[in-house]
C-alpha cells in the first residue's frame, strides 16, 4: 500500500505496514540535500537502495538496518572519484576498487575509508606500487615502479623506503642494501651503470668511503734506458686523508704521456700540461708492447737494441720497470742466422781457410744479421699497440708493458715501408703468420729462408778443392805480398771508413729510440658516466729516460771443428803454406 507520510520537514512516499515504512519507498530527509530511494523493513533502509545528494554524489548498493553495508557503488561528484566494493557501517571496508578523478587507480583492501593491507596503486604520474598499505600509506613489503623506469623492491615505512631493499635504475645501476627514511643508509652494494661496484657503508644516500684522487704508488722518478725498457705503474684511489679506498672497483682509468719542454719553446706550443714536478710537458705518444706467440706461452715483448740479445735475464728489475729480455721472434731469428752461419762455415771451410777469409765471411754474415735485426725493429715499432683503459680492482689498477717510442713511428711516415715489405725484405721467401698484426708467429721454414740470404762464399775454390800444392803456395804468397803493399795508406783509409760508418750507425741508432730526458705519465679518471657525479683528481709519474748503457765487447762466434768438438783457431796463412 503506497502512502505519503509527513515526518516533520521529512517526507516519505512508498509502501508501509502497520504505519511503518516497509517495501519500496522514497524518503526525503529533513535536510533536503539527502534523499533515499529503495527498500525498507520495519521503518529502516534495508536491502537494495540508492542514496542521493543534491550535488550529484550518490551511493547505490545494499543497506542493512538503516546503514550502508555490503557491496555497493559510490560516486563523488566534486572529485570524480568512483568506488566499487565492500562497505561496512557506511565506510569503505574490505576489498574494493577506487578510480580517482585524476586518473589514479587503486585496487585492494580498505579499512574505514583508508587503504589497508595488500593492494595495487597506480598514480597518474606513472608510479605503480604493489604491496602492503597501512593507514592509507605504503607500509611493509612492496614493489614500486617509477615513471622514470626505476624499480624498488623492499621495505616501506609511512610511504618511504625503509629497511632492506633493492633499487634497479633505468640506466642499469643496481643498489641492494639498507634504507632509512627514503635514502640509502647503512650497509649496501651498488653496481653502477658506469661499471663501478661499491660495497660498504652508506650515509645520506652516498657512499661513506668515497675516493677523491688518484695516486701512483710506484717510486718516482722511474729511470729507464731509451733502447730497452718496459714500464709498469700501479695506481690507487685515495680519500682526502690519502687512505686507499679498497671497497670500490670498476673505475675506468686512462694514461697519457708528456715530454718536458723548455720555457721559451712552451710559449709557442698549445695543449701543454702542468705537472707537480716543476716543469711543463707537451703531449707525447705512449704505447703498449705487443704480445708475441711462442710455443710455450704468450709473453710481452720489450724493446730491443744492440745489447738486447746479450742482456742477462737474471738481472733484477728496477723499481717500476719490468724485467727486460729480447723478443722471442728476434731471438729465434738470431739463433737461426747464427746456426746457418756456423753450419755453412763448418761444412765449407773445414778448417782450411785463411784468417782473412774467415774474417770476411763473418763480416758478411754479421752485416746480414744486422740488416735482419733492423728490419725486425721496424716491424716491432709498427706493431706497438695503443694503450687501452684499465679498470680498477679494489681501488687499484696497473698499467704494464708501457713503452715510450721514437716519434714519428716508421709506420706513420709517408714513405715508410709497409709491414709486408719489411717481412719480404727480412724473410726473402720465408713465411710469416700475420693474421693478427699485434702478434708475430715465425714458422719453421725461417731457417731455410735465411739460408737463401747467405752471401757468396768468400773461401777460395783452391782451399775447398784438391788443387796443386804449388798453386796453393803461390796463391798464399801473392795474397801476403798484396797485403804488405797496401801499407799505411790502407790502414788510414780503413780508419776513415770505420769512423764514417760509426757516425752513420749512431745517427740511425738515435732515430730508433725516444730522446733522453724527462717525461711524465698522467693517469686520469674517465669513468662515464661519473660515479655519483665525481671525477677523481689525476695522478702523475716522473720518468727519466737515460742513454743506452755501455755494452760489453762482444766475442766472435766459436768455430767448431768438423767433428763438432773443440774450438780450434783458424789456421794462419803460414800454416797453410807449410802444409
Amino acid at each position: 500500500m503506497a502512502t505519503s507520510l509527513p515526518f516533520g520537514k521529512a517526507r516519505y512516499t512508498g509502501q508501509t505496514r502497520e504505519n511503518l515504512r516497509n517495501g519500496y519507498g522514497v524518503y526525503t530527509f529533513s535536510n533536503s540535500f539527502f534523499r533515499y530511494e529503495g527498500e525498507w523493513i520495519d521503518g529502516k533502509m534495508h536491502g537494495h537502495g540508492k542514496f542521493l545528494m543534491k550535488d550529484g554524489s550518490f551511493y547505490e548498493g545494499t543497506f542493512r538496518d538503516g546503514q550502508i553495508y555490503g557491496h555497493g557503488f559510490k560516486f563523488w561528484a566534486t572529485t570524480g572519484d568512483k568506488y566499487e566494493g565492500e562497505f561496512s557501517h557506511g565506510e569503505m571496508n574490505g576489498h574494493g576498487i577506487m578510480q580517482f578523478g585524476d586518473g589514479s587507480h587503486y585496487e585492494g583492501y580498505w579499512e574505514d575509508n583508508k587503504r589497508e593491507g595488500l593492494g595495487n596503486l597506480t598514480v597518474i604520474d606513472g608510479i605503480q606500487y604493489h604491496g602492503q598499505f597501512h593507514q592509507h600509506k605504503r607500509h611493509g613489503e612492496g614493489n614500486c615502479v617509477y615513471a622514470n623506469g626505476d624499480e624498488y623492491d623492499g621495505g616501506w615505512v609511512r610511504d618511504q623506503r625503509h629497511g632492506h631493499g633493492t633499487l634497479k635504475q633505468k640506466d642499469g645501476s643496481v643498489y641492494e642494501g639498507q634504507w632509512n627514511q627514503g635514502v640509502r643508509h647503512g650497509q649496501g652494494e651498488m653496481k653502477h651503470a658506469c661499471g663501478v661496484v661499491y660495497v660498504g657503508p652508506w650515509i645520506n644516500d652516498r657512499p661513506a668511503d668515497e675516493p677523491v684522487a688518484l695516486k701512483i704508488t710506484t717510486e718516482c722518478p722511474i729511470e729507464v734506458h731509451c733502447n730497452d725498457h718496459s714500464i709498469s705503474v700501479t695506481v690507487v684511489c685515495v680519500d682526502e686523508d690519502g687512505d686507499v679506498i679498497d671497497n670500490e672497483s670498476g673505475r675506468m682509468l686512462t694514461i697519457r704521456a708528456g715530454r718536458q719542454v723548455k720555457q721559451k719553446s712552451s710559449e709557442k706550443l698549445t695543449d701543454l700540461i702542468d705537472t707537480p714536478f716543476g716543469f711543463i710537458v707537451e703531449p707525447y705518444d705512449i704505447r703498449e708492447l705487443p704480445i708475441l706467440e711462442t710455443s710455450s706461452s704468450s709473453v710481452a715483448v720489450p724493446a730491443f737494441g744492440k745489447d738486447s740479445c746479450t742482456s742477462s735475464s737474471a738481472n733484477l728489475p728496477e723499481i717500476g720497470v719490468e724485467t727486460s729480455s729480447p723478443p722471442p721472434a728476434v731471438v729465434s731469428t738470431v739463433e737461426v742466422v747464427h746456426s746457418t752461419v756456423q753450419s755453412t762455415y763448418t761444412s765449407q771451410v773445414e778448417l782450411s781457410a785463411g784468417e782473412s777469409s774467415v774474417t770476411a765471411y763473418l763480416d758478411s754474415t754479421t752485416s746480414l744479421l744486422n740488416h735482419a735485426t733492423a728490419e725486425l725493429e721496424t716491424t716491432f715499432l709498427c706493431n706497438l699497440q695503443q694503450v687501452g683503459n684499465v679498470a680498477t680492482v679494489n681501488g687499484r689498477a696497473t698499467f704494464s708493458r708501457l713503452f715510450i717510442p721514437p716519434l714519428p713511428l716508421p709506420c706513420d711516415m709517408e714513405n715508410s715501408h709497409s709491414r709486408q715489405d719489411v717481412i719480404d725484405c727480412v724473410r726473402k721467401g720465408g713465411e710469416l703468420s700475420s693474421d693478427d698484426p699485434s702478434k708475430l708467429k715465425f714458422t719453421s721454414s725461417s731457417k731455410e729462408s735465411l739460408k737463401q740470404m747467405e752471401p757468396p762464399s768468400p773461401v777460395p775454390s783452391y782451399v775447398r778443392g784438391k788443387g796443386n800444392r804449388n798453386q796453393r803456395k803461390l796463391s798464399s804468397v801473392t795474397s801476403s805480398t798484396s797485403s804488405i803493399k797496401k801499407g799505411e795508406s790502407g790502414k788510414l783509409l780503413k780508419k776513415e771508413k770505420d769512423a764514417n760508418k760509426h757516425k752513420e750507425i749512431n745517427k740511425v741508432e738515435a732515430d730508433k729510440y725516444c730522446k733522453t730526458g724527462d717525461y711524465v705519465l698522467l693517469v686520469s679518471d674517465v669513468t662515464n658516466p661519473p660515479f655519483f657525479g665525481s671525477v677523481l683528481k689525476p695522478a702523475f709519474a716522473h720518468i727519466k729516460v737515460l742513454p743506452p748503457p755501455r755494452s760489453r765487447r762482444g766475442t766472435r762466434p766459436k768455430i767448431l771443428s768438423a767433428s763438432g768438438k773443440g774450438n780450434p783457431q783458424a789456421p794462419s796463412r803460414m800454416e797453410l803454406y807449410e802444409k
